[in-house]
């Protein structure tokens, strides 16, 4: 699990400096989405949360990227 979590931590700061940078925002922002949805999937598809039916904040923040 400590690998794993390394390997998210290091994932983050290279999409969030990329996107700050400007350095291949296209594919940043497509891996973006993709870590949002992978980070949507094991909150309980289909009700991720108590207050929210289907969509949650990971897929709002994905649908932005995506945008």
């Amino acid at each position: 699990m400590t690998i794993v979590n390394f390997a998210n931590e290091c994932g983050l700061t290279l999409l969030g400096l990329s996107l700050i940078l400007g350095l291949g925002v296209r594919l940043s922002s497509i891996f973006g989405a993709v870590l949002m949805l992978l980070y949507y999937f094991p909150l309980g598809f289909p009700y991720p949360d108590a207050h929210s039916l289907v969509v949650d904040d990971h897929i709002i923040y994905a649908l932005v990227l995506i945008y």
